[in-house]
């Protein structure tokens, strides 16, 4: 989220240096898929109780994209967990690129 706001910021300013008529881009935010062997690494740490639990093996997970992968855990595990497990699975993201796309492709 903090990295969208500074591109934000930034194209809001080169905006404002520019002359009036200066439009801005559209653009698009993509993620590379995050490392697998990562993300398998994470969800080999969940305890037992928890993989043991329908649809939540890690084989199982770790086959889904990590959004999917967090709202499938939410329910079996406390918000403190979830957030930890969060904060490993955001880990494990490769950084995003930001692409101007053309007016047709938007």
């Amino acid at each position: 989220v903090m990295a969208n706001q500074l591109v934000a910021a930034k194209l809001v300013q080169a905006a404002e240096e520019e002359d009036h008529e200066f439009r801005l881009p559209p653009i698009v935010r993509r993620h590379q898929h995050p490392d697998q062997a990562k993300v398998e690494e994470v969800l080999r740490q969940l305890p037992g109780w928890v993989t043991e639990q329908p649809g939540l093996g890690a084989a199982e997970l770790s086959c889904l994209p990590v959004p999917q992968v967090l709202e499938k855990l939410r329910p079996a595990i406390t918000p403190e967990a979830h957030a930890a497990v969060c904060f490993q699975l955001l880990s494990c993201m490769k950084r995003a690129e930001y692409v101007v796309v053309d007016d047709e492709e938007a």
